[in-house]
């Protein structure tokens, strides 16, 4: 009886376990049709695969399979809610990795860990001296570019999270702070150049000790370090401009709130789930009216005015990255006028508005490598650009003028000026490593005319006929993209400039060089510009010729998987996708399917095919006059 008893009962927990087994199999395909599974946010800073297209061909039979798989993977049921839940369950062990992105910390503490971050904790990356030369030149060139303007400049700099907050650390990373690319890059500039240079690190390492300046979950300052800093540019500035003063954190009452919104806890699949204090500042004391004129600081622009200090008050403008978008608050009542811009800068923006200082924001975090970089406009050259460049009207008299021209670093050839009076040859000079000074004196016939318009020219020619050996091209190509700060692109062939847009830029060439299809594709901002990429891939990827593909900063952050099949159709194979502060460079021969060359990184990307003799924009270091002697 005992035996009959005990059989019927392990039937029924069989019956148990596999009808258990069953709907673990099933649940998942059926919370994809019912709305059973708990709605848990898990954002993973990139765009999750689309459930893929069927192609009636052989090509699009093969891909079908590998699309239809990464779409399943990003999107089975209880996805989100197991991420959801092994995150939680393993935030709190020190080490525990999410990906390549985030990595827990001691006491709840979050930090960023790609791979480029960790090489900056342990101090691997060592700058050579032409990399530090070269972001001094790009920081001293921009400083000066704005002071032909009137525009004084400040290059502030947020410390990294780790730097900061280092005991948090897991214990196998042992930060090496002291040998980190800011670090080195900042002893550089305090021995070599005198630009003003406002480095918070100091600064937060001091507040840290009376309240909390970073996040536990965020990558990001408190409210209370984004008034620190604050406090601190306003010192800076109050040195130039008096009538600037500094603000107090005795004219605010601080209150605490429940943070949830941790962009790191967000990666992690723990947005809602951890928490921790956050900090708001609620002014108490009373202060003149500050007008919002137009647009978020927590978006891409804001202008704000001040009405009583409109009469004599100074006007600013700050490019700012994530961690200056917590200042304009406390930041826009010392202005008469307050101009924040998250982007890079823009020559023609700076040269209509003409502020009296510009601060430029970038965080420690992204500083690594020689991202540097100056827009047109600013850079010292541009390729290609037709024409010429520095006309300079001088009355003519009993002076002499004189041009001193710096070279431009590292260049794939040799560096010439030439000089032009009134239309008429003065000279040509080659350049070599440092400044060359030219004396222009005026002729009789010269001072005929009333006055003399100088012309000063720059150009290279490069020193090898192509950098691809066993490549030949039946043209002269270059491209350029830039780094974060300067976020252009440039392209040329036989000498000619090419029109082109943020985001990718894909020209198809013919044989004899003529672009016969250009589409520019905005993927920074839109997935619908990655669908147009792909038709017109679609629509070019055929035949013989060459298609070349130049993309800048952000470019990847909405291109979708479409658009990614549709680049790698030409045999492409960057990891294009999510790679926010990439420059993306390819010229691919279409007969072939097979790139010449690809190349990615987040400085600069150049190529040069074929003897490129390049004409190109050119700005003089300096301009003076003087008397003959």
């Amino acid at each position: 009886m005992d035996e009959r008893r005990s059989k019927g009962t392990q039937r029924v927990v069989n019956a148990v376990l596999c009808a258990l087994f069953v709907l673990t199999l099933w649940l998942p395909l059926a919370s994809m049709v019912l709305p059973i599974e708990p709605d848990i946010e898990v954002s993973e800073y990139r765009l999750m695969a689309q459930f893929p297209k069927f192609e009636p061909s052989f090509q699009g039979v093969l891909d079908y399979p590998k699309g239809f798989e990464a779409w399943w993977q990003d999107h089975f049921g209880y996805r989100s809610t197991l991420v959801h839940y092994f995150s939680l369950m393993r935030s709190r062990i020190p080490g525990f990795r999410v990906g390549n992105t985030v990595i827990a910390g001691k006491d709840g503490w979050f930090y960023t860990i790609d791979e480029e971050t960790i090489e900056d904790y342990r101090g691997k990356f060592i700058l050579t001296e032409e990399e530090l030369e070269l972001a001094r030149a790009v920081l001293e060139e921009r400083r000066d570019w704005l002071a032909e303007f009137g525009v004084r400049y400040i290059f502030a700099v947020p410390p990294a999270k780790w730097a900061v907050y280092p005991e948090y650390m897991p214990d196998h990373l042992r930060v090496a702070e002291e040998r980190s690319i800011w670090r080195q890059l900042r002893a550089y500039l305090e021995k070599h150049s005198n630009v003003e240079i406002v480095d918070l690190k100091d600064l937060m390492l001091e507040a840290k000790k009376k309240f909390r300046v970073y996040y536990l979950t965020d990558t990001h300052w408190t409210k209370l370090g984004a008034f620190v800093a604050t406090q601190e540019l306003q010192r800076v500035l109050a040195e130039w401009y008096p009538s600037i003063g500094v603000d107090s954190l005795d004219n605010y009452e601080v209150e605490e709130f429940k943070y949830i919104w941790g962009d790191l806890a967000r990666v992690m699949g723990l947005r809602g789930s951890v928490w921790e204090t956050g900090f708001r500042l609620r002014r108490v004391t009373p202060r003149d009216k500050l007008v919002k004129l137009e647009g978020d600081p927590t978006q891409r622009f804001a202008f704000y005015e001040k009405p009583s200090l409109k009469d004599g008050g100074v006007r600013l403008m700050m490019l700012y990255d994530s961690f200056g978008a917590r200042m304009p608050e406390f930041f826009a009542h010392s202005f008469a006028e307050a101009r924040f811009y998250r982007s890079p800068p823009d020559p023609d923006e700076i040269a209509r508005v003409r502020p009296d200082v510009l601060i430029q924001e970038k965080g420690q975090r992204v500083i690594t490598g020689t991202v540097f970089a100056n827009p047109p406009g600013i850079a010292g050259f541009r390729l290609p650009v037709e024409g010429k460049f520095a006309r300079v009207d001088y009355p003519p008299g009993n002076e002499e003028v004189i041009f001193y021209c710096r070279a431009l670093g590292e260049v794939p050839g040799t560096q010439y000026v030439a000089l032009e009076a009134n239309g008429r040859p003065v000279g040509e000079w080659r350049i070599g490593t440092g400044e060359k000074v030219i004396t222009a004196e005026a002729e009789n016939g010269d001072e005929s005319a009333g006055s003399l318009k100088y012309t000063l020219t720059y150009r290279y020619l490069l020193d090898e006929p192509s950098i691809f050996e066993g490549t030949e091209l039946p043209f002269d190509l270059t491209a350029a993209t830039g780094g974060e700060d300067a976020n252009f692109i440039e392209v040329g062939i036989n000498g000619s400039y090419l029109p082109s847009g943020k985001g990718y830029n894909l020209y198809r060439i013919n044989g004899r060089g003529v672009v016969t299809a250009h589409g520019n594709f905005n993927t920074s901002w839109s997935e619908q510009e990655s669908s147009r990429l792909a038709e017109f891939v679609e629509a070019n990827r055929q035949g013989r010729g060459y298609m070349l593909v130049v993309s800048n900063y952000l470019a990847g952050r909405r291109l979708t998987e479409d658009a990614v099949r549709a680049l790698r159709s030409l045999g492409l194979r960057k990891r294009m996708r999510n790679s926010t502060v990439m420059n993306h460079v390819a010229l691919v021969d279409l007969r072939k399917r097979d790139p010449i060359t690809e190349m990615m990184g987040p400085g600069r990307q150049s190529l040069e095919v074929g003897k490129y003799r390049a004409e190109a924009g050119f700005r003089m270091s300096e301009f003076r006059a003087r008397p003959r002697q």
